[in-house]
C-alpha cells in the first residue's frame, strides 16, 4: 500500500513551496487533493492520470482512482482505497500509518492552496507539492461497482482460496474403496465416520455373500490443516485400544476419488481409494456370521 509521501511522490517534485505556516496542523490539510500527473516521459505526454486524495479531521486517508483515463480501466468512475491514517505530532510534523501497518515521519508545510511534504528516504531529502482541489469528496462519484481492495485483502483473498483447496476431515467423511488388483474376487472398503474412526470391511465371494470386519483393530483419523493429516492405528488389548503406530499423509480429491501420499519405511507412496455409495449400516446388515 503506497503511503502518502510516495503518493506526492507520484504527482510531482519540488524543493519548497510557499508556505503561509511553517506549523502546519492537520486542520490546515483537510480536504481534497490533486494528485493527477501526466507522464511527461510518454510519446505526446498521452499518459495521463487522474487521481485525488481526501484528508479527514480524523486523519483518515482515502484515494479516489478515475477509470476513464490513460491508465484506468476505461470505466466512468472511482476506485475508492482506504490508505491508513495521518496523525498531527505538532510542529508541523506527522506520522501516517500506512494500511498496512507501515510507519512513515515527515514535515508538512501548507498555503491555502498547495501543501509540501518533506521526508528523508536514505541519504536523499525529497520534498513534493501538491495542489488544492475545488472538488469536495462527495463529488468524486459514481464509485465504481467493484471497489480495489488493498495488497493485504488481496493476500487474505488469495490465501482462503488456498485454503478451500485443501482437502478437509468433511470432506473425506463416508465409505471408500480400495483398489485390489490381485483378486477380483475380494473387496475392501474404509469407512470413515464423524467421529475420525476408520471401520475396515472386507468381501471376498470365494467365502459366501458377506462381508468381514475385526472388532480387535481400528484406526482414526485427524485433520492436521492444509490437506495434511495423522492416522493411528489401534489394537485392542484388554479391552482397551492401544495405538501400535501412525504415520501423516497428505490427502488430496481429485474428481470423487481420494489421494494418499505418504511415505512407508522411507518410501514415498501414492494411494488412491475410491468414493462408494454403500452406507455402513448395508455392512453391518450383511456381516459374515462367526
Amino acid at each position: 500500500m503506497r503511503t502518502l509521501p510516495i503518493i506526492l511522490l507520484a504527482t510531482l517534485a519540488g524543493c519548497g513551496s510557499d508556505s503561509d505556516t511553517e506549523n502546519t496542523s492537520l486542520q490546515d490539510i483537510v480536504g481534497v487533493w490533486d494528485i493527477s500527473y501526466q507522464d511527461t516521459t510518454a510519446e505526446n505526454n498521452e499518459t495521463q492520470n487522474i487521481e485525488y486524495f481526501v484528508i479527514h479531521a480524523n486523519g483518515e486517508l482515502t484515494s479516489y482512482d478515475y477509470q476513464a483515463d490513460s491508465l484506468g480501466s476505461g470505466e466512468a468512475c472511482y476506485i475508492s482505497s482506504s490508505e491508513g491514517v495521518i496523525e498531527d505530532l505538532g510542529d508541523g510534523n506527522f506520522k501516517e500509518t500506512d494500511a498496512e501497518s507501515e510507519i512513515t515521519y515527515y514535515s508538512i508545510t501548507a498555503s491555502a492552496e498547495t501543501f509540501t511534504t518533506t521526508y528523508t528516504e536514505g541519504e536523499e531529502t525529497i520534498a513534493v507539492t501538491v495542489n488544492k482541489s475545488n472538488l469536495t469528496e462527495s463529488q468524486l462519484t459514481p464509485l465504481c461497482e467493484t471497489s480495489q481492495s488493498s495488497e493485504e485483502e488481496q493476500e487474505q483473498e488469495q490465501e482462503q482460496e488456498e485454503q478451500a483447496e485443501f482437502v478437509t476431515f468433511q470432506d473425506i467423511i463416508g465409505t471408500w474403496k480400495s483398489p485390489l488388483e490381485d483378486d477380483s474376487s475380494e473387496e475392501e472398503y474404509t469407512v470413515i465416520k464423524a467421529n475420525g474412526h476408520m471401520i475396515d470391511y472386507s468381501y471376498d465371494s470365494n467365502f459366501g455373500n458377506c462381508y468381514e470386519t475385526f472388532d480387535s483393530v481400528m484406526s482414526t483419523i485427524e485433520d492436521l490443516g492444509q490437506g495434511n493429516f495423522k492416522i493411528r492405528h489401534l489394537e485392542k488389548e484388554n479391552d482397551v485400544y492401544e495405538e501400535y503406530s501412525s504415520q501423516i499423509v497428505a490427502i488430496a480429491l481429485l474428481g470423487n476419488d481420494l489421494v494418499f501420499s505418504g511415505t512407508e519405511n522411507d518410501v514415498p507412496y501414492t494411494q488412491t481409494s475410491f468414493a462408494s455409495d454403500i452406507l455402513e449400516s448395508d455392512f453391518m446388515a450383511a456381516l459374515c456370521e462367526e
